[in-house]
């Protein structure tokens, strides 16, 4: 016989008992196990192209002054040797640092077997109701993102705004 201790109370089992929670036990960590190895064969099955299409090209917020970087998604198949990119924007006032961006967008994408690279940030400046967005700055982490294709990856996804950059400034 042991005591367990359940919902404040001892509880007298016998070894039977003991015997089907620990087999009970291995059960779910072998079908933990079968459906992480799953889910990592659903990962390296979709084409690289499929999992970059996934991605949001833009995400910032539609008003105000903030931070964004330019990150560089990177999709491999290593059993093929094939790999594809994609150039990504990401800016949001909530972010002190421009690094806190880029981990909360690569803690998103690594889980689904991308790669992130940052290529460098700056400030928006957006004005929702001029239909403008600005983009300016650098990073004192990442340095001066290339501003230009920041601004062209915009237009794809803003195409009626007015869209301008300038290495001026901080």
């Amino acid at each position: 016989m042991f005591k367990i201790w359940k919902n404040s109370y001892y509880h007298t089992i016998g070894v039977n008992q003991v015997a089907v929670r620990k087999k009970y036990q291995a059960f779910n960590e072998k079908r933990l196990c079968k459906l992480q190895s799953q889910q990592l064969r659903v990962h390296s099955m979709a084409s690289n192209e499929d999992r970059l299409a996934a991605v949001k090209d833009v995400m910032i917020d539609r008003d105000g002054r903030y931070k964004y970087v330019l990150i560089n998604v990177v999709a491999s198949n290593k059993s093929v040797g094939e790999e594809t990119s994609k150039k990504i924007v990401r800016g949001f006032a909530w972010a002190e640092y421009h690094a806190d961006i880029y981990d909360a967008e690569c803690s998103k994408l690594e889980p689904i077997g991308l790669d992130c690279e940052c290529l460098g940030g700056g400030r928006v400046l957006t004005n929702s109701a001029a239909k403008t967005i600005n983009v300016y700055g650098y990073s004192m982490g990442f340095g001066r993102a290339d501003h230009q294709i920041t601004c062209d990856i915009i237009k794809r996804s803003y195409p009626d705004y007015t869209i301008t950059w300038s290495n001026e400034g901080y």
